[in-house]
């Protein structure tokens, strides 16, 4: 995201300015307002013990991986976490309903009044990715370590800060005596860092067999960023909420060829390394072509809008006018990998193998994994009709698609209630004193959201509600080093999910 905006400082200025009169001319109206709530004085009852509890939640070596039956690094780590948490919540889990599935993942229940409403699902999870190097860590990465303000630990940010913000904020409107007028599901997945195949699936599966069709979903996505999007907007913090993701298809093609002993290679061309080579060149050479699509054509509309900027304003409030648009897809194709993925679907070269593999032996076999990252609205055989017109005509090749294929969600509309309960929610917790814009944008990675799409017709918000300075390295931390969190922005995340749960819920005091 932040490669994203950086690759649009100064270049497209002479683009925007050449289509300046062109755009005066035009009465674009954007799909999307910027909305502003007066702040919420939401005080969190046991902020120290709320802090402690999340802290030893940390110290929990929740790593997730693939290539164990049940995708658990460590048993116990699991089996710790859930005590911690039965202990640290005693009231949810006397009012909640719980239900362990797949053996290692959660999903609470609280039931609402009324059964005409659809229920709400917040999702998070509580498996986190391995920490390398774990001596050069400030604080070790599984100590739950608070210091300087802030809290240490591999989770800290993604995302066990979530589980245990929503289970705070549930705890908090119990004892307040709130009853929902809707039914609100958390589902806490075990597996989400390698794909929550066997966790966030099996939630879903266990959901719809129980018949459960929601009202929406809110996931973890885009955070807060209190120092906004330089250039384009410098004087707000920005709530990046995704509306939609990316999809995610994998192919294999491998090439046949001659083969033989190293010392008299043949010099025509035909080696299957020779042919893969000249295959992965024209790949790179005729990309994907660039188009501008929702949502990210909503994100450019809200950056113009939040923008202090007058002529940055002006034009990307209306980019979906010609020729802007195109001039700005293509623009943005030509910039780092970050920001070319927002604007076409992207293929990439993940993996190559050879067969027979000696030394001093030529290949018979060469094949390479491509896997291709689509944008919403691709057709589901964008890969192979793309591979196709790649692959030379005599050539001796095949190609198969991994099991895991999955297409881009749908997007979840920004003038749909949804979004309009995060934004207020966001405007009324998080400001802490700033404006605040609220951005769509499309996730180009996945989350275990897409798992329920089904159950909620696509209809999915991805949003973090913790505070984060990308001009001072946070995002970095994610999935690297010395991951941590503010003490002031868990607690803002609870007050976040309090108010969230107001609105999405219908929730009446007794």
């Amino acid at each position: 995201m932040s490669r994203f905006l950086v690759g649009l400082i100064g270049g497209p200025i002479l683009a925007l300015t050449a289509v300046y009169i062109h755009l005066l001319l035009c009465d674009t109206v954007p799909p999307f307002r910027h909305t502003e709530y007066a702040p919420l004085n939401i005080k969190i009852r046991d902020a120290e013990g709320a802090l402690a509890r999340f802290a030893r939640g940390l110290s929990y070596r929740t790593v997730s991986n693939s290539n164990k039956t049940d995708h658990i690094e460590s048993r116990d780590a699991f089996r710790g976490l859930h005590v911690h948490i039965t202990e640290a919540f005693p009231t949810v889990h006397h009012k909640l309903q719980l239900k362990k599935v797949a053996d290692w993942s959660l999903l609470y229940k609280w039931p609402g009044r009324s059964s005409s409403l659809k229920p709400v699902l917040c999702i998070s999870h509580m498996d986190v990715v391995p920490a390398t190097s774990e001596s050069s860590w400030t604080q070790p990465p599984f100590s739950g370590t608070r210091k300087d303000g802030y809290i240490w630990g591999r989770g800290a940010q993604d995302v066990k800060v979530t589980v245990f913000a929503m289970l705070e904020a549930v705890t908090a409107l119990l004892e307040q005596g709130f009853q929902p007028e809707r039914t609100l599901y958390l589902a806490f997945g075990h597996d989400e860092e390698v794909g929550g195949g066997l966790g966030a699936k099996a939630l879903a599966a266990y959901l719809k067999g129980q018949g459960v069709q929601l009202e929406y979903v809110l996931d973890e996505g885009g955070p807060l960023l209190v120092d906004g999007l330089q250039p384009f907007i410098k004087d707000k913090a920005v709530a990046l909420v995704g509306t939609a993701e990316k999809g995610y298809v994998s192919m294999v093609v491998q090439f046949k060829g001659k083969g033989g002993h190293s010392s008299f290679p043949p010099a025509d061309g035909s080696q299957a390394v020779t042919q893969l080579a000249r295959f992965l060149g024209d790949i790179y050479a005729r990309l994907p072509a660039p188009v501008i699509v929702s949502p990210t054509l909503e994100f450019l509309q809200a950056v113009g809008m939040a923008s202090s900027n007058p002529l940055i304003s002006f034009v990307l409030a209306r980019s979906a006018s010609w020729p802007l648009k195109q001039l700005l897809a293509t623009f943005l194709a030509r910039q780092p990998g970050e920001v070319a993925a927002a604007v076409r679907t992207t293929v990439a070269v993940t993996g190559v193998t050879t067969h027979p593999a000696a030394g001093n032996v030529i290949p018979s076999l060469a094949a390479a994994q491509l896997n291709f990252r689509y944008l919403p609205g691709e057709e589901k055989d964008f890969a192979e009709r793309y591979i196709q017109a790649m692959l030379p005509k005599h050539a001796d090749v095949s190609m198969h698609m991994h099991a895991r294929n999955e297409m881009a969600s749908p997007v979840t509309p920004v003038n749909g209630s949804a979004f309009a309960v995060v934004h207020q929610a966001i405007q009324e917790t998080l400001a802490g004193g700033r404006v605040v814009a609220t951005v769509p944008f499309l996730l180009t990675g996945g989350t275990d959201s897409k798992h329920y799409g089904e159950l909620c017709g696509g209809q999915t918000l991805r949003f973090m509600p913790l505070a984060m300075n990308r001009t001072a390295g946070d995002l970095k931390r994610i999935h690297g080093m010395d991951e941590r969190v503010a003490e002031g922005a868990f607690l803002d995340a609870i007050r976040f999910y309090i108010r969230f749960f107001q609105l999405a819920l219908g929730a009446r005091q007794t």
